[in-house]
């Protein structure tokens, strides 16, 4: 089928009845080692099924636009594009606010070198999976996920965080580790809801290695005493955030275990 005829039949599918199919043809995206078998993956995705878009494990080299079209129109909330050998997330032509409902984006085992400079676009953002990328830097605007609960950045190339992170306000779980960080942003004494926080404590130099190994609240309580903060532990916290704009937890259980799991 030409490539004209897929793009009029999505067309009139859509036109006649929104729910029901996309088309998606990924094959020029593909590795060369794939190329033989990529017919293969013209595939119906049944709109509205679930909130899930899961092209993960599929070799791509860059994201098919076509993908963020289908979380634009059908408002998925998570997006699975694990297990790939993407150097960017963002396609040609592309903005990163077509992917604004987005609660879930699991990214982790690619090739990213770095992530959109306005990735604080994605307000609803709730859970970003990198790990084991090549990240060397977060743009600025990281600070602006406002609702994120989970961050994981494990097995990069990170040498610090942006002071920024300290606007992640509804974080709960951070995994540093695997990376080159040996100092911690001042900032972080603000994420007042911070659980979990993994990182490489024997390497660390602020805090000191000393504090590090005490756990998340051993660090927390020392940042605060440097900025002549009180302590409070997360409990305190965590109330609010769940019940916030992005509805009951539960709505992400799933996709948690998905995107935080080691693969």
């Amino acid at each position: 089928m030409a490539a004209d005829d897929i793009t009029n039949q999505k067309d009139t599918l859509l036109r006649a009845r929104p729910a029901v199919f996309f088309l998606v043809n990924i094959t020029c995206i593909f590795s060369p080692k794939r190329t033989t078998d990529c017919s293969s993956w013209l595939q119906t995705k049944e709109a509205g099924a679930d909130d899930t878009l899961d092209v993960s494990a599929c070799e791509l080299s860059e994201v098919p636009s076509s993908a963020f079209s289908i979380c634009k129109v059908l408002q998925k909330k998570v997006l699975i594009l694990h297990n790939n050998e993407l150097s960017s997330l963002l396609p040609k032509g592309c903005d990163i606010s077509t992917l604004a409902t987005l609660k879930v984006l699991d990214l982790h085992d690619n090739k990213l070198t770095s992530l959109p400079e306005d990735i604080g676009k994605l307000a609803s953002l709730q859970i970003l999976n990198v790990k084991k990328n090549r990240l060397k830097a977060l743009p600025e605007s990281i600070g602006n996920l406002r609702l994120l609960q989970t961050l994981n950045l494990k097995g990069n190339s990170l040498r610090e965080l942006p002071s920024t992170v300290g606007s992640l306000r509804s974080l709960r779980t951070l995994d540093l580790s695997d990376n080159n960080i040996v100092q911690l942003p001042k900032a972080l004494v603000y994420i007042r809801t911070l659980e979990s926080f993994t990182l490489d404590a024997a390497t660390m130099t602020y805090p000191p290695a000393s504090v590090c190994t005490g756990g998340t609240e051993s660090i927390q309580r020392f940042l605060c005493s440097e900025l002549g903060e009180e302590y409070c532990p997360p409990s305190q916290y965590l109330l609010p955030v769940l019940e916030s704009e992005c509805g009951t937890h539960s709505d992400c259980v799933d996709a948690l275990d998905e995107a935080w799991k080691v693969q």
